[in-house]
């Protein structure tokens, strides 16, 4: 109900940076204003007491005027500061009223939670000041009048209060935290993704095959792909279809090296692929397949399309060697006819 509250006249989303505390500060009203209308009915029908229900009369009327200002007047940092100060007064009023009995003086910590809960730390910190400089002023002067906690039902009600209310905002704040930890690491992961992903075929980038490449362990093999004619699709057809066809050829790409290799946008329209598993031979043919299947396949525009593709081992050298090795042998394949390969390697 809150969040839709929020959502609905804020237009927040608990991605926001202010959600939080704005949505302490709805949660703390309510639970305020529950507390006030149990308390209210107990000092007027239960145990009448004028002074509590006056206070307590006022302090809804206050909550309902803070709750105003954050949803109508849009002053979320006066709402919270009015909602603290409102707490503040309350709970030490009441404090000062039970001439310091052991329950009365436990509602002295609820305003400092409030207050880092629903303040900028700028102004919680001053306020947490000031109330611990007035909560060991009431405490100090009335030592001499200290009174025990009387065993009654009020007196249990007054610590069970308390510590759902403590229980509640510290419960709340251990949520948020876990919610901001796992929002971050999912924005963590996506900005992983995105610093070695292509962002128009899906696959990985150049940055991230190059350093493959250069933090290689062991030999493997480089097939280096160019998308033969691929200006003429772009003036023939238009850009749009030229990118379709270069993600429908990552895709096949894909598919035919998923369970020996991992498959990179060198740039433009040049593919590579890093082939760690299987020998030469191996590697060869299932080369050769992905360039047919890049063949016939249908990538919705009325003219053939093609790859030409030059393969080459690496042998943890100098990986520019082999990339220079690679695109000499794409560079004879394009020039041999296109549609074909060319490798460096006997098999």
């Amino acid at each position: 109900m809150i969040a839709r509250l929020i959502n609905h006249h804020l237009r927040l989303t608990n991605d926001d940076e202010q959600y939080r505390r704005i949505y302490l500060n709805c949660a703390s009203a309510m639970l305020l204003a529950a507390n006030n209308v149990f308390f209210l009915f107990y000092n007027t029908v239960l145990d009448f007491y004028p002074p509590l229900v006056y206070a307590h009369l006022t302090t809804l009327a206050i909550v309902c005027y803070t709750q105003y200002l954050l949803f109508v007047r849009k002053k979320a940092c006066m709402s919270a500061v009015l909602l603290t100060c409102v707490i503040f007064l309350l709970t030490h009023f009441y404090m000062f009223d039970e001439g310091n009995r052991e329950y009365a003086l436990i509602f002295g910590l609820i305003t400092p939670v409030v207050a880092i809960a629903l303040l900028p730390r700028k102004i919680s910190l001053p306020a947490i000041a000031i109330q611990f400089a007035v909560f060991n002023y009431f405490m100090l002067s009335h030592m001499d009048v200290w009174q025990p906690a009387e065993d009654n039902f009020a007196s249990y009600i007054n610590l069970v209060v308390v510590w759902i209310t403590l229980a509640i905002i510290i419960w709340y704040f251990d949520a948020s935290r876990l919610h901001a930890y796992r929002k971050m690491n999912e924005a963590n992961l996506k900005l992983e993704k995105l610093a070695m992903t292509d962002s128009l075929t899906g696959v990985f980038n150049r940055h991230y095959i190059e350093r493959r490449i250069a933090n290689s362990t062991r030999p493997f093999h480089v097939a280096m792909i160019d998308v033969d004619n691929f200006k003429m699709v772009n003036d023939q057809f238009g850009h749009v279809a030229g990118d379709n066809v270069l993600k429908g050829i990552a895709d096949v790409l894909t598919q035919s090296f998923a369970s020996v290799g991992i498959v990179g946008r060198w740039g433009g329209e040049e593919f590579i692929v890093l082939l760690t598993e299987g020998d030469s031979e191996d590697i060869y043919h299932l080369t050769e397949q992905a360039r047919a299947k890049v063949a016939t396949t249908n990538f919705e525009i009325k003219a053939p399309v093609s790859i030409s593709i030059g393969l080459a081992q690496h042998d943890l050298g100098d990986y520019e060697a082999t990339l220079r090795k690679v695109d000499k042998a794409l560079y004879s394949a394009k020039s041999e006819g296109k549609n074909r390969i060319v490798s460096t390697f006997r098999y």
